[in-house]
């Protein structure tokens, strides 16, 4: 091999790892959303401030429409997240918790949140299913934080354990 070839060897070789290291540099491994959620005693609803990766939302949001979704804080927007929430993010029965509304969205280059309530179902310890973003992402991961009860674990779903009890009466000083 010549000098000019093993020159030209290297160069297409730090060529590719160039283009590798760019691709990878834009992909986010983890996929993850984080809640928090506030129980509202007064007005019977789960307030609940949701942390999602914006392109990831954009991608669910795409593929239920069939056709490119940019997200933006308006009314359109707001109607299209509340659709995909009633469908991922319910109390008890889905579509028992049609009244879920959304009151804001922050958008921001590394995390979007999304601010919703849904009602309490009838009964006590509802069962909450939060399976965003499972049908689009692999490996999605979804955690909760009960506000009133700061002590305890964070809740963990996954595609594999997409529902949980959500322990809405318990308090921290009855765990203590």
């Amino acid at each position: 091999m010549s000098a000019v070839e093993r020159a030209l060897s290297w160069l297409l070789l730090l060529v590719v790892q160039g283009i590798i290291g760019v691709a990878l540099s834009f992909a986010h491994p983890s996929h993850e959303s984080y809640a928090e959620l506030e129980w509202d005693s007064i007005q019977g609803t789960l307030n609940v401030a949701l942390k999602v990766i914006p392109e990831d939302l954009e991608r669910a949001l795409t593929l239920r429409e069939g056709k490119p979704i940019t997200l933006r804080n308006d009314a359109k927007t707001q109607q299209l997240v509340r659709s995909y929430l009633l469908e991922h993010f319910y109390l008890g029965r889905q579509n028992e918790s049609l009244v879920l509304s959304v009151e804001g969205i922050e958008l921001a280059y590394r995390e979007t949140w999304l601010y919703f309530s849904v009602p309490k179902p009838r009964g006590t310890d509802p069962v909450l299913t939060f399976t965003v973003l499972m049908d689009t992402v692999d490996g999605q991961i979804n955690r909760a934080r009960r506000l009133w009860y700061p002590s305890a674990p964070a809740l963990v779903f996954r595609s594999t354990e997409p529902s949980q009890p959500l322990k809405v009466l318990q308090r921290q000083d009855q765990h203590e």
